[in-house]
């Protein structure tokens, strides 16, 4: 006996009392907060405590009566599964399934969606020749996808949950069979579209074929196993994925939602999980609806897609791939594409399963223009080591979800802190200062670890206007620290690059010195720290133009009470997290106050500054842009509708509109102010995430 049939003939045979007028005469002599426990009743135990009556505390509130699947076949509550069935019905039961599995991948329980089907509970009755082939191909699919995110270990409990309640994922099926079913069974439905009704069979056709396709991208990226029994993925396996998902795509477009004549709530009983043995959440949920289901498959597969383009990736420095991942974490991937790009990018240690992620710190290095014979050190290869550990530590960081990542962002500053100051002493080491010069010469080493280390504070910060964790009043020195932190990257890269030029002059005595010219990370930078300045001016001129209506502005309010002000509180809170680093050097509140005095300056002034900024800005972005057009991160020209790389065109013109706008709104201010018309202006985030604009 199941414990299903168990549960109902429990239910059945026992006698229910109405205790409710007890309770609520109970309850009139308490008063509000009091709670009637037992001795010892401790703190732990009142956290546990459910509420009476609570549909989401109290999994018995709702008292019915639960049918086994049989039962309500042989009651006729259901229709039974087979080739009886309408093709309507049996189209309406798939995309019900299809919006269930969307909404377990949403990060909800199986109890909540997909076994929410009453047939899924005996399964064995399902012989309808076109609904168990999907029901099994679609079951077969959760399995590869719960051992996936399982294995990669980069999901919260807001992610996914993968307690699965003794629910059968078809963990005991072969994947060969199950592939023979299913294109078994599409080529049948393409012989039943000859015929009658052709219009109804393409319809279940494309839905068999999703799955198929679906299951068979998830197969081919998780590669073939070798004889150790790891996984192996080849450059055809990752060209075999995308040829898939192009198809799975293609049958996803074509799905159009089909109504039947028996309701679907007869199938779908939202509380059938609630007898099952385990943990199974009381409270029913909305599940995802069509659309809903259509929209977030095609953004899983646009992840799915920008995985299969790892092996085309021109550089192959650690540098290029935690780039590509912070893109690629920046589109807010699903949970299933964010665990299939981990296990790629570190398949058994090694980046692409080929590399080790020594080798990439190595190709990384001499791209930054870090002398070979430095690299060559055995000091530098014991230095590479600890390096690799941050490099696979920041890998899994950005495999989180962004709001994950901010928090584990923090602890990965403190493994940066000990390889800079490693990085330190090599470079000491290497060239130590003389008795004429302290400077210990060349940082050679330092410099590559910061060009690692700074964006990951950047992207802190950044994180914050993403998860919106600022408040307005923040703005001005969030801003007055990206322009900081943007401009010691851009010091940094130039830094390189002088060393790069000295060395070049000491090769050509005698020629001619070319003039200095910015690379085109340099003038990317130096766009951000123009905008970043130009932004901290203009809230300040807002703020004097029409103060409290804008942005409040407000670096020096105090607190009611003694101590630290409330800004300086909220300044550390934000940038405490920053205090360990020795590079770039700490700045603190005082730093913030005396830097970001505007007193001499007036309203036309600070509205010049910040116009210069973004000119300046604009300049930049124009100059990337003109670069980007001719380069590519791929070494084949391609297609994604992600945004992968900072040079990409949607980026680049998100900044642009970021500058052109606020410079059109500065000239319609001037134009209104002359007139005597200004009126305050409000910001806002419609052009770039992170950077403001003004708007009327």
């Amino acid at each position: 006996m199941s414990a299903f049939e168990r549960a109902t003939k429990d239910i059945e045979s026992e006698e229910w009392v109405d205790i409710s007028s007890f309770v609520e005469e109970a309850c009139n002599d308490f008063a509000s907060g009091q709670l009637l426990h037992r001795t010892g009743y401790n703190l732990f135990e009142a956290m546990s405590a459910i509420e009476i009556g609570d549909p989401k505390m109290d999994s018995g509130v709702n008292l019915a009566r639960f049918l086994s699947t049989e039962e309500r076949i042989e009651r006729s509550i259901i229709p039974k599964p087979d080739d009886t069935l309408p093709n309507e019905t049996v189209i309406e039961i798939m995309d019900q399934l299809l919006c269930c599995q969307a909404t377990w991948f949403s990060g909800f329980s199986l109890a909540q969606s997909i076994f929410t089907c009453i047939y899924l509970h005996r399964h064995t009755c399902i012989t309808n020749q076109w609904l168990l082939p999907f029901i099994l191909g679609l079951l077969k699919c959760c399995d590869h996808v719960r051992t996936l995110i399982m294995r990669a270990d980069v999901f919260g409990e807001e992610d996914f949950l993968g307690y699965t309640f003794d629910f059968y994922l078809c963990g005991d099926r072969d994947d060969d069979d199950i592939t023979s079913l299913l294109e078994d069974t599409i080529k049948r439905l393409s012989e039943k579209m000859k015929g009658p009704n052709g219009a109804v069979f393409h319809s279940i056709r494309s839905r068999v074929e999703f799955v198929s396709t679906f299951r068979g991208t998830l197969m081919a990226l998780d590669g073939k196993l070798t004889a150790s029994g790891t996984p192996l993925r080849t450059p055809s396996d990752y060209n075999q994925a995308r040829t898939i998902l192009a198809s799975c795509r293609k049958h996803l477009d074509e799905l159009v939602e089909r109504k039947g004549d028996i309701p679907m709530d007869q199938i779908f009983d939202p509380q059938v999980a609630r007898v099952q043995q385990g943990p199974a959440p009381a409270r029913v949920i909305s599940l995802l609806d069509f659309s809903q289901f259509k929209t977030l498959f095609s953004s899983l597969i646009d992840a799915l897609d920008a995985v299969t383009l790892l092996p085309q990736l021109k550089s192959k420095t650690i540098n290029s791939y935690l780039d590509y991942l912070y893109w690629f974490s920046a589109a807010e991937p699903n949970v299933i594409a964010r665990s299939r790009m981990h296990l790629c990018v570190l398949s058994e240690g090694k980046i692409l399963g080929k590399m080790t992620v020594d080798e990439t710190i190595n190709e990384g290095m001499l791209a930054f223009h870090v002398p070979p014979a430095t690299v060559k050190k055995q000091q530098t290869q014991d230095f590479v080591v600890e390096v690799a550990k941050v490099a696979v530590h920041s890998i899994r960081v950005l495999s989180y979800n962004r709001a994950r990542q901010r928090r584990k962002i923090v602890h990965l500053l403190d493994d940066i802190v000990i390889i800079i100051q490693y990085a330190q002493s090599l470079d000491y080491e290497y060239k130590p200062p003389t008795e004429d010069q302290e400077d210990p010469g060349a940082r050679h080493l330092e410099s590559w670890v910061l060009d690692l280390a700074v964006p990951f504070m950047v992207q802190f910060v950044e994180l914050g206007f993403e998860l919106e964790l600022y408040h307005p009043t923040e703005y001005a020195s969030i801003y007055w620290y990206l322009d900081y932190l943007q401009g010691f990257r851009l010091r940094n890269s130039q830094y390189v690059s002088s060393l790069v030029a000295e060395g070049e002059s000491k090769k050509s005595k005698g020629k001619k010195k070319t003039p200095f010219v910015p690379s085109i990370d340099q003038l990317y930078t130096e766009a951000h720290m123009a905008l970043c300045r130009g932004i901290f001016r203009m809230i300040y001129a807002m703020h004097c133009s029409f103060p409290g209506n804008v942005i409040p502005y407000s670096p020096f309010s105090t607190s009611l009470f003694p101590g630290p002000s409330s800004d300086e509180m909220r300044f550390y809170h934000r940038f405490g997290v920053f205090h360990k680093l020795t590079q770039p050097t700490p700045l603190h509140y005082n730093h913030f106050k005396e830097t970001t005095v505007h007193d001499t300056l007036t309203v036309e002034q600070l509205i010049h500054g910040a116009t210069e900024c973004f000119k300046q800005a604009k300049f930049c972005i124009e100059k990337v842009v003109a670069h980007a057009k001719t380069t590519s991160i791929f070494t084949e020209p391609t297609q994604t509708p992600l945004t992968l790389s900072r040079y990409s065109t949607t980026h680049l013109q998100s900044l642009m509109k970021v500058s052109v706008t606020n410079l059109v709104q500065f000239q319609l201010l001037q134009g209104a102010k002359a007139k005597g018309e200004a009126k305050p202006l409000g910001v806002n985030f419609s052009a770039h995430g992170v950077y403001i604009v003004l708007k009327n």
